[in-house]
């Protein structure tokens, strides 16, 4: 699963080194980041990256979107520095849709 991958976030201090074309997200550190309390896919079964979600503590939910307060784009910036952007590098896998790749 994307959220149990370990991957520590951009420290912001000194030049960050860009990432390789597709590297993943780290959502669950992504959903803390911003005050949440977890993350998780939404319905029975992952069927699109829309799917992904922060959970705040309450148990409500906020998707992660394209754009807006959760983007996609965000999340990469987060993990891996400014200079990368979110893309949808495999539109019919949902486990492997959105990787941060150079901007």
């Amino acid at each position: 699963m994307l959220t149990y991958l370990g991957l520590q976030p951009h420290s912001g201090s000194g030049p960050s080194r860009p990432p390789e074309i597709g590297r993943p997200i780290n959502i669950l550190a992504y959903c803390v980041h911003e005050g949440f309390a977890s993350s998780r896919s939404e319905g029975d079964e992952l069927q699109a990256v829309k799917d992904w979600t922060c959970i705040r503590a309450d148990g409500t939910s906020e998707p992660i979107k394209d754009k807006g307060r959760l983007s996609w784009t965000e999340a990469c910036q987060y993990q891996y520095g400014p200079a990368v952007v979110a893309t949808n590098t495999a539109p019919d896998d949902p486990w492997d849709t959105v990787r941060c790749v150079n901007g």
